[in-house]
């Protein structure tokens, strides 16, 4: 636990020591923030807190919510609760807005304390073709979709061969196109979502923005965690609840882009000068993880015929092997190759930023030519 200063008010924020997604941390800190509940004086003297206690408090609050019993099971909210400690099944929408998640009974957790759950995973309207490519479709559809691009290629492959050798009829250059298309519209899918691995666009930045209430918190999914976000009318900031920020005067840190590039301030909302302290909670390594997430996803939709019961959660932590080895020499060892490898690390970084800023350079131009193109015809219909 944690006493900050938000404005001119003090109060107390829970962190957590082990990584991982935690929504109901999220939820807890929007609520302590809201005032809409209070940590026991025990707690705040020791400052510690269990998982139990915290599942506690909220029993406690949801015990006191007559006015939405009639909409939820009191009995279902109370058994998600532990759930949510360890992770949430989220299915996005990249078309329904900030709000846009497939519903499950997880969600309504979020609903019944009144915690609005968002996201800026969203692909630009203004992108026409993979706007097409995406259409309606969720997350996990559109993985399920990734999964058929071997199967498509291969029946392609034959496709074209029995045209060069002139047997196919209309028929078969009609299945030859369709199959064309299809592949075009997994590549341009691939695409959007290998340079959106951060789970947060531009686009999506500028909508949650325009949608948040001033004032207002929420929970922000993104890079496979989910963060208690503060709005204040011009930028956007995600409480650090991370163990690391224990001591020291950060409190926030502003979402200004989608890069990672991290301005940390304090609750005050002035820039807070980084001591060493600290993790940063959208770092590369989260990149990793939701890549090993999809990857995770894709296999086990191989694996399963693609039934519809059996799938993988976007927001499920995923456990990373520790690295071995004992001894003086080993030590050493290992030191050197952590030297190499984040000097290696920095290198890839600084060429992964630079290849953004030209894939975000090529698609405001693409961006500015469609709308030339619109414009000119507009111009010629006026014309005629």
């Amino acid at each position: 636990m944690k006493q900050i200063i938000v404005g001119e008010q003090k109060t107390y924020i829970v962190l957590q020591n082990e990584n991982g997604p935690c929504p109901l941390l999220a939820i807890s800190n929007c609520l302590l923030l809201r005032d809409s509940i209070a940590l026991p004086a025990n707690n705040r003297n020791s400052r510690t807190i269990t998982l139990e206690e915290i599942i506690g408090i909220l029993a406690n609050l949801a015990l006191t919510k007559t006015d939405v019993a009639s909409s939820f099971s009191l009995n279902e909210i109370l058994t998600l609760m532990p759930s949510l400690a360890r992770g949430l099944d989220v299915n996005v929408k990249f078309h329904a807005g900030v709000s846009g998640f497939e519903f499950t009974d997880q969600i309504t957790a979020f609903d019944f304390f009144g915690v609005s759950l968002v996201h800026g995973w969203l692909n630009d309207p203004q992108d026409e073709m993979t706007a097409n490519a995406i259409g309606g479709r969720s997350y996990n559809q559109l993985i399920e979709q990734q999964c058929l691009e071997s199967d498509l290629r291969l029946e392609l492959e034959g496709k074209e061969k029995e045209k060069e050798k002139e047997k196919e009829g209309e028929e078969g250059k009609e299945k030859l196109c369709t199959l064309a298309e299809e592949l075009n519209t997994i590549h341009l899918v691939k695409t959007f979502l290998n340079s959106t691995r951060s789970q947060l666009t531009y686009y999506g930045l500028q909508e949650l923005h325009g949608k948040l209430p001033t004032l207002s918190y929420s929970v922000l999914f993104r890079n496979n965690h989910f963060s208690t976000c503060f709005f204040n009318g011009e930028s956007l900031f995600l409480l650090c609840t991370d163990e690391g920020y224990l001591t020291g005067n950060i409190v926030w840190e502003k979402l200004g882009d989608i890069d990672g590039d991290s301005e940390y301030v304090d609750g005050f909302f002035v820039a807070a000068r980084v001591d060493g302290g600290g993790v940063n909670p959208f770092s590369e390594h989260d990149e990793d993880l939701a890549k090993a997430i999809t990857e995770s996803y894709a296999d086990n939709v191989q694996g399963s015929g693609g039934g519809e019961d059996e799938h993988m959660a976007v927001g499920t932590m995923v456990a990373m092997p520790e690295e071995g080895g004992t001894g003086t020499g080993a030590e050493q060892l290992r030191s050197d190759e952590t030297f190499v490898r984040n000097l290696v690390e920095q290198e890839q970084r600084a060429q992964q930023q630079q290849q953004q800023r030209v894939q975000q350079q090529q698609q405001q131009q693409q961006r500015v030519q469609q709308q030339q193109q619109r414009e000119q015809q507009k111009s010629n219909c006026n014309i005629c």
